[in-house]
C-alpha cells in the first residue's frame, strides 16, 4: 500500500513540474515579446527625437 502512495505521489510531482515547466515557457515568450516591443519603443523614439532635431536645424 505504501508503494501505491508514493508511484500517486511522484506522479503528482511530475505533472506539476510540467505545469510549472509550461508555465515558464510562457513566462518566458511573454518576456521576449515584451523585449522586443520596448526595444520597438526605444528605437522609434530615437528615430523621431533624430528627425526632430534635423527638422530644427534645417528650419534654422
Amino acid at each position: 500500500m505504501a508503494r501505491l502512495s508514493e508511484n500517486v505521489g511522484k506522479s503528482i510531482y511530475y505533472k506539476n513540474r510540467r505545469y510549472i515547466w509550461s508555465y515558464d515557457r510562457y513566462i518566458i515568450k511573454i518576456a521576449d515579446i515584451f523585449g522586443v516591443t520596448v526595444d520597438i519603443l526605444r528605437k522609434s523614439l530615437i528615430y523621431f527625437l533624430a528627425s526632430c532635431i534635423f527638422l530644427s536645424n534645417v528650419v534654422h
